[in-house]
């Protein structure tokens, strides 16, 4: 159980650092503010880019290297 718990910890500290480091939100003094727009374009290219590669071929490579 405490594992667990660590795991679900870390997992919250690693969407909270990759969030403010894609501009999903800011962190001003004590204003949080979140950028909701900002944050489903990103998850909506993520999903969409793996699919493409999900539907490719598994013997080919992909179109172009993933840009980070």
């Amino acid at each position: 159980m405490r594992n667990l718990l660590a795991l679900i910890g870390l997992a919250a500290i690693a969407f909270v650092v990759a969030g403010y480091f894609k501009g999903w939100f800011t962190i001003n003094g004590n204003d949080i503010e979140v950028h909701t727009e900002k944050a489903r374009e990103d998850i909506q290219k993520g999903i969409s880019e793996g699919l493409k590669r999900v539907s490719q071929n598994p013997g080919t490579p992909p179109d172009e290297p993933m840009k980070p």
